[in-house]
């Protein structure tokens, strides 16, 4: 069931990936909350539930699985059942406890805010702050604003640092407010 933070460190990789000229292919085990639906990219996701075949085929053909916003495979139900067995390189960014050693590199930082705060640690360390958008930006702000509960909890001056350049990139929090907050699924 991904959350915003699920949804938000994903297409934000998606969209950064793409820039860089990779074909990028998206899976979630289950449906997403239809109020995410305004995330560009979101209509590109593979859905396990929907579309078993679909998945194994993107799974199997994939030269790097990156894993966000979850720790261990069996986080991930039957897709982590998929993803075990295959010999591929796999990256993992999160922020929840006591990750599994899983992945071939790992970033992880339980005193994040969300996956989306380490996601954008990541395009930095990668010396690509550059690449962030106004798209790419509103994905990651959507995964901070819901894990935070609107800036209530897991705040810090560095995530507060990194929404001020998001919102210098043109991320328009009173649309995302109010498309995540007021809309009803």
């Amino acid at each position: 069931n991904p959350d915003g933070d699920a949804m938000g460190s994903t297409l934000g990789m998606y969209h950064y990936l793409v820039k860089l000229g990779h074909r990028v292919e998206m899976v979630f085990p289950s449906e997403y909350p239809s109020t995410f639906g305004y995330m560009p990219g979101a209509d590109n996701v593979v859905i396990f539930d929907v579309d078993p075949d679909k998945t194994k085929e993107v799974l199997s053909n994939a030269s790097i699985i990156f894993c966000l916003d979850f720790n261990a495979l069996e986080r991930i139900d039957k897709v982590g059942e998929l993803i075990a067995p295959l010999k591929k390189t796999m990256v993992m960014i999160d922020h929840h406890l006591y990750p599994s050693d899983f992945a071939d590199f790992m970033l992880s930082d339980p005193t994040a805010s969300s996956t989306c705060e380490l996601v954008y640690d990541f395009m930095l360390m990668m010396g690509h702050e550059d690449l962030i958008d106004k798209p790419l930006g509103e994905c990651l702000y959507t995964g901070i604003l819901t894990d935070t509960g609107s800036f209530k909890y897991a705040t810090s001056p560095k995530l507060f640092r990194i929404v001020s350049r998001l919102l210098e990139k043109g991320v328009d929090d009173y649309f995302l407010q109010d498309a995540i907050f007021n809309s009803m699924d």
